[in-house]
């Protein structure tokens, strides 16, 4: 995240209860990152902290395993410029670990580009990787 080609971006971490050392570790980077601590109360309560405390225009999630490639929010935030309409726009990705190689997961040819709700669809299989998503925050 911290290789982004776009500038403009606030970071905020939220240490839901780890003993890590998470703190000390921010520290080394020498950037201007928010830092909040609360007791463990789950990744969805984490997640809801770090979005109440944003001040941006828009909002991405990161969980500790995830990575963004440098030209992320570039890329998504033109994607908004060109629509004022758009309240989310996510992308492709690849799951990678000790046990896996780049595993890419693709829309390709099979994407459908949805406006309004779409509630309905989501209910029947989330289609959208949640660390690829960037939301307006006045969606939330």
């Amino acid at each position: 995240m911290l290789n982004q080609t776009f500038a403009d971006w606030e970071c905020i971490i939220v240490n839901d209860g780890s003993t890590d050392d998470t703190k000390g570790v921010i520290s080394q980077y020498g950037l201007e990152i928010e830092y909040i601590r609360q007791e463990n109360q789950g990744p969805s309560a984490a997640k809801n902290t770090g979005i109440r405390s944003s001040n941006g225009e828009y909002i991405g999630i990161l969980d500790s395993d995830d990575l963004w490639l440098p030209c992320k929010l570039e890329k998504q935030i033109k994607v908004f410029e060109a629509d004022s309409g758009l309240g989310l726009v996510y992308s492709d990705g690849s799951v990678f670990g000790e046990e896996r190689a780049w595993d890419n997961f693709s829309f390709g040819g099979n994407m459908n580009f949805y406006r309004g709700s779409i509630f309905d669809k989501l209910l029947l299989g989330n289609f959208i990787p949640c660390s690829s998503a960037l939301i307006g925050k006045g969606l939330f």
